[in-house]
């Protein structure tokens, strides 16, 4: 079965949530939960704002897992996510 470009995005964007969610359950810290418990308590829609926040704190670290080395600073090219 052959999906079209449209399905196909979605299915990648659905997967992509999906395993955002699954990292922020499994690799967040304590400060993370903290700063998700405090957008979920000021959120009109706590449901919605979750999703965000872990979505989010999910991109942050792909992008800093993709990053170039840091050779001069004590990162050590993870951005702060190490």
């Amino acid at each position: 079965m052959r999906l079209c470009s449209h399905a196909a995005t979605l299915f990648c964007l659905h997967a992509y949530a999906a395993g955002a969610v699954r990292r922020f359950a499994n690799l967040a810290s304590s400060e993370d939960w903290l700063a998700l418990m405090n957008a979920i308590e000021r959120a009109d829609d706590p449901g919605l704002d979750c999703l965000t926040h872990m979505l989010n704190w999910s991109l942050k670290r792909d992008e800093a897992e993709n990053a170039p080395s840091h050779g001069g600073c004590s990162c050590g090219g993870a951005g702060g996510f190490a």
